[in-house]
């Protein structure tokens, strides 16, 4: 299978429960170093997925990435973007929403 995608192209497959909680648990250590890092009072340096600065980032990290490839069985589909308004990072999501089409 060719992995080389178009910019607005992605390969997506179903996700586990057990993973999606790990990636949630992941996601919610990078919006706290997110909105310390907009306050001002967090640098780059301080970002998490450098590794190194939040062991438990680090373990999800490890635990997931086997999960973060393509199978075979992945659809490549093409990603229609909306852009909303308020905070770019959240806990509970990003503020803007993908709408999945077939590639023509």
């Amino acid at each position: 299978m060719d992995f080389s995608v178009a910019p607005d192209e992605y390969f997506v497959w179903p996700a586990d429960e057990a993973l999606v909680a790990l990636e949630r648990e992941q996601w919610a250590i990078f919006v706290a170093w997110n909105h310390c890092y907009e306050a001002g009072s967090a640098g780059t340096e301080r970002r998490p997925g450098h590794g190194g600065i939040d062991p438990r980032y680090d373990e999800l990290t490890a635990l997931l990435t086997p999960h973060r490839h393509a199978p075979t069985a992945a659809k490549l589909l093409v990603a229609e973007w909306r852009f909303g308004g308020g905070d770019r990072y959240r806990v509970d999501g990003v503020d803007y929403w993908v709408r999945w089409r077939e590639r023509e």
